[in-house]
């Protein structure tokens, strides 16, 4: 079994899937991902979160294809993204974007429940079960889990590239070493 796999299991063992459909972008979220050297346990969080909304699952991909079209091997870009995100987003949607900013700023760290004290109402199943999710996302042991590092020596060589909905490239990635 995968660690995408692995974590698809336990999540779906727990019951935090809100609805079938947040489930279908999940996976389909996380197949995108796994390829990649910058998949790790916050990536698949922040998608947890995204795969709820299809607006939220748009914007996400987005700032997914910015790493792709970087050939990143580190979320940086990605938590770029998602601040000037937060600081644009309309009051109602601010506690997600910041939210997923907590995440991708402390990784390997649950955001406080406290978060549930300022979202409206119609977040907070969402944020509750995200929660839970990063709990459970950061017991899956770290073997197998590649958190890359911001100054890495390594770049990506792309091997295929297959077009997804919403014009995401899934690419078959190697990384070399850059000498």
């Amino acid at each position: 079994m995968t660690l995408k796999e692995k974590c698809i299991v336990e999540l779906i063992s727990h019951d935090l899937f809100l609805s079938s459909l947040h489930y279908s972008r999940f996976v389909e979220e996380a197949d995108i991902l796994e390829v990649f050297p910058f998949f790790n346990k916050e990536i698949l969080k922040c998608a947890f979160i995204a795969s709820w909304v299809d607006e939220y699952s748009s914007l996400y991909l987005k700032g997914v294809q910015l790493l792709i079209d970087a050939n990143s091997t580190d979320l940086g870009l990605l938590v770029d993204y998602t601040r000037e995100l937060s600081k644009n987003a309309p009051t109602s949607d601010k506690p997600i974007f910041d939210f997923a900013l907590e995440i991708l700023e402390h990784p390997g760290q649950t955001p406080s429940d406290a978060v549930l004290m300022t979202a409206p109402a119609l977040w907070i199943p969402l944020l509750d079960n995200a929660l839970e999710v990063s709990r459970i996302l950061d017991t899956i042991p770290a073997d197998g889990w590649e958190v890359p590092q911001p100054n890495s020596h390594k770049k990506a060589v792309d091997v295929s590239v297959e077009i997804l909905p919403g014009g995401i490239e899934k690419k078959d990635t190697v990384l070399e070493e850059i000498t």
